[in-house]
């Protein structure tokens, strides 16, 4: 009588075209061969092995795809930028990649399509801030940029990195719910130094800021010499700080000094000194230069004579001199 065996049942042969998703490191089995792509492998440097001109570090090319997710997640970044054409302007080329990339971020940090708040990305503003917050980790993470052992997507990422990630997403989400609120300059230095109580060129008492933001939005301290911004000379510098309207105007002039002053104050009523003309404007002085004691201005440039300038400006307009910034 004939035995039967049962033979052992063959495993399915698994795809041997499977590649690497590019960005989020899973393994694509059957990956769509439109989003494939190669990416730049440089070899280690030997050890001693310098780069000269006729010594390139050599190099291969590995294929990747993108997996169905993360193509979707790109293909939500393009549609963004189209609904923000400010944001892409602003970024040009690279535009694509970064917001991907701050997308990405939030991917690993658990917000992925649906999931991500519409506060991250329903105004320009917003998605600015969420390149500049994210897109730098999101880069970090890319498995393109790593390429070491996944297995998973986001595999490859170590639990400090995805650490990061989770922290820069929270101080995200919680710069956006920021009412924005007046601050005052810093005070006075732990030496002793007194620090003037509002900008030193305009006056203005304080700034409406996120409170994130209010260190770094009055800038830096300086020391401004008064008798260079119209007022007597003294024996020593004033020190405190200049708003940013002002110091866009330092920045173009060089100097917080009287042309500085001239061209804020003919930019706080929307005007620019046409190209080839001079105006002598003496009256004008900063704030700083008032006598000690002086308090703040409410709203910038309160301690001119503003009823008398617009009048001037005017008529400088009719006659050429002036024309308007947002001609």
């Amino acid at each position: 009588m004939k035995t039967l065996t049962r033979q052992p049942r063959r495993k399915r042969a698994e795809p041997t075209d499977a590649l690497t998703c590019r960005s989020c490191g899973d393994e694509v089995k059957r990956p769509d061969p439109s989003r494939d792509e190669s990416v730049i492998i440089r070899a280690e440097m030997p050890l001693g092995m310098s780069l000269t001109s006729d010594r390139p570090v050599p190099f291969g090319e590995e294929k990747v795809t993108r997996c169905d997710e993360c193509a979707d997640r790109r293909a939500r970044a393009a549609e963004l930028l189209a609904a923000h054409p400010r944001v892409r302007r602003a970024h040009g080329s690279v535009a694509l990649d970064r917001l991907d990339a701050a997308l990405a971020a939030l991917d690993l940090g658990g917000f992925r399509g649906r999931k991500v708040p519409a506060s991250l990305t329903n105004t320009d503003a917003a998605l600015l801030d969420l390149i500049d917050a994210l897109a730098p980790v999101g880069a970090a993470a890319t498995w393109s940029v790593t390429r070491t052992a996944s297995g998973a997507r986001w595999g490859h990422v170590s639990s400090e990195r995805a650490a990061d990630a989770r922290t820069a997403i929270r101080d995200l989400v919680a710069r956006r719910a920021e009412v924005p609120m007046p601050f005052a300059p810093p005070g006075s230095l732990a030496d002793g130094t007194q620090v003037l109580g509002g900008c030193l060129l305009c006056g203005r008492e304080s700034l409406t800021v996120k409170p994130s933001e209010a260190a770094a939005a009055w800038g830096d301290l300086v020391r401004v010499n008064v008798a260079g911004i119209g007022g007597r000379t003294r024996p020593e510098p004033v020190t405190g700080y200049i708003c940013p309207k002002c110091r866009e105007s330092v920045a173009k002039v060089g100097v917080p000094g009287l042309p500085a002053i001239q061209r804020a104050v003919l930019a706080h009523f929307g005007y620019e000194l046409r190209r080839g003309y001079d105006l002598n404007m003496t009256t004008l002085r900063g704030w700083a230069a008032l006598p000690v004691g002086t308090e703040p201005n409410r709203a910038p440039w309160q301690h001119l004579d503003l009823d008398k300038l617009a009048r001037k400006f005017k008529r400088w307009e009719s006659e050429a001199y002036l024309r308007r910034l947002d001609a």
